[in-house]
């Protein structure tokens, strides 16, 4: 009769956890170190450490916790929607032909910067320059992606002076130089390779270039333009001068002749006034 209770009560027993767990909203499983793999439908926590954050090279310890609420800490490598593949950096983002990488930036009161890849990227490495560069500096690259900041005007201070120009000599290379009406490539030069371009080709204007003859010196075609303008001025001022002395000379001599004129005419006006005296007298 013992026997009978004991297994009616295990039944029930069973029958009654049995329905908490059909009924339960939340059910809470406490872990213990080594913790068993395992996979989960969802995982929330207060705080989160990955790996041997404090590089103790130990077990893992509550210093591998961040202690502020909401934070995380990963030791290694995250890849974002990267296919299940290992991340080759500490941060992945997307995988080259199925997910692109794009990252968005908030602002503290309002609006959003979204920063993308082109969807066909390519294959290659920016590296950013050592400081945050001077008041009217731009970023520039050396062609192989590293980049630094180089001036971008034209202060005094920035520049080392070696001399002054001939305008002579920047008239003369302006004057050989070849204008040709062009389109970029598709995605070289601006990118827009619909636009008709008019311009010059780099290797033969150096002159206007700079960066190993790849990339437009915005500086040296304006000072070429400037001393082109000047070449021509002083061309105009030497011309002008000359016309003025041709005018002088040529004013010189048509005053001489008009008092050659008026002389040749008094002589005329003394011969006829004396002939008509001989003919008054022989009249007589």
């Amino acid at each position: 009769m013992i026997k009978i209770l004991r297994n009616i009560s295990l039944i029930f027993g069973i029958f009654v956890f049995t329905l908490s767990l059909a009924f339960a909203e939340d059910i809470t499983i406490t872990t213990y170190y080594p913790s068993p793999h395992g996979s989960y439908n969802s995982l929330q926590t207060d705080k989160l450490g990955v790996g041997d954050n404090n590089n103790s090279g130990g077990l893992l310890t509550s210093a591998d916790v961040p202690t502020t609420s909401g934070d995380a800490w990963i030791a290694g490598r995250l890849g974002i929607a990267n296919g299940a593949n290992d991340p080759t950096t500490l941060l992945d983002l997307g995988l080259a032909g199925t997910t692109g990488g794009s990252m968005k930036l908030a602002g503290s009161s309002s609006g959003n910067i979204t920063i993308n890849t082109a969807a066909a990227a390519g294959t290659w490495t920016w590296t950013l320059p050592t400081d945050d560069g001077n008041s009217g500096q731009q970023l520039a690259t050396n062609g192989s992606g590293v980049t630094s900041w180089a001036a971008a005007n034209s202060s005094r201070e920035m520049k080392d002076i070696i001399g002054t120009a001939i305008s002579e000599e920047a008239l003369a290379e302006i004057i050989k130089a070849k204008v040709y009406r062009f389109h970029y490539k598709p995605k070289m030069g601006t990118g827009d390779s619909d636009t008709e371009y008019v311009g010059l080709m780099a290797d033969e204007a150096p002159w206007a270039m700079h960066y190993n003859c790849s990339i437009v010196n915005p500086v040296n075609t304006l000072g070429y333009m400037v001393l082109g303008i000047q070449a021509l001025y002083h061309r105009l001022l030497v011309l002008t001068q000359a016309v003025k002395v041709i005018r002088l000379d040529q004013k010189k001599e048509i005053q001489k002749q008009q008092d050659i004129n008026r002389a040749l005419q008094g002589q005329i006006d003394m011969l006829k006034s004396r002939l008509e005296e001989l003919e008054s007298k022989q009249a007589r």
